[in-house]
């Protein structure tokens, strides 16, 4: 059936028009409205230190895999403020994947890579590293994330074990740990014969030699520091 509209009809009473014809038929009316795609993407992510180096291996492998949106950056591994990387993991919405050449190219440490993963997973995104087979979307990945979680913590109790050992080592050879000594030997001396004056005072010989009065008072023998009383 062909409607004719009278000159003049805006556009809104066209679409009543359509909806009236469409259910006489038993159908939907069309929409003029956009739909926007709320598809889930997969998003690579490829890193190269140096311009110097080359990303054309990083590319290949991400175009071999498929992905169409690459992100690429220039800036070195230890560097926790990465432009582009920060801006990405940003963007990544439920359902969308990461994805990247190695690890090491998104992450400086294992308890780096685990913080990343475990919020991209609380985010519901998926991170998929090509050369590792690793891909958190699958039971097998999610199982990655259990363990990784298990290396971080064991990473950290040996380096927190490495430090302890180190510094009790240290010890035992005479090292002494905290602050460095404010009161110099010299100035001590020195301190110790400007109190012989029976007019000096601790307050006023510290403020000579420019330390704290009580940076004085625990640096002096009890018996000296005590004739500034």
């Amino acid at each position: 059936m062909n409607v004719t509209l009278p000159q003049g009809s805006s556009s809104r009473n066209l679409q009543v028009m359509e909806r009236a014809e469409a259910s006489r038929h038993g159908g939907a009316p069309a929409s003029h409205d956009p739909v926007p795609s709320l598809a889930p993407q997969r998003i690579g992510y490829i890193r190269v230190s140096t311009d110097e180096q080359n990303l054309a291996l990083q590319r290949d492998a991400m175009q071999s895999a498929g992905l169409v949106d690459i992100r690429e950056e220039t800036a070195s591994g230890r560097r926790r403020d990465r432009p582009v990387l920060g801006s990405l993991l940003g963007q990544l919405r439920a359902g969308d994947v990461l994805v990247v050449w190695k690890v090491d190219r998104v992450a400086r440490s294992t308890r780096h890579l685990l913080e990343i993963v475990e919020d991209l997973h609380a985010r519901g995104v998926g991170f998929v590293s090509l050369t590792q087979a690793i891909d958190t979307t699958s039971p097998m990945g999610r199982f990655f994330v259990t363990v990784l979680a298990a290396v971080a913590e064991l990473e950290a109790e040996t380096i927190r074990e490495r430090v302890h050992a180190g510094i009790a080592a240290a010890q035992r050879r005479g090292v002494k740990f905290g602050p460095p000594v404010k009161v110099t030997r010299s100035k001590l001396e020195a301190a110790r014969t400007l109190l012989d004056d029976p007019g000096a005072s601790v307050g006023s010989v510290a403020r000579t030699l420019g330390v704290g009065r009580s940076t004085l008072y625990r640096a002096l023998a009890p018996n000296q520091a005590a004739r500034g009383l």
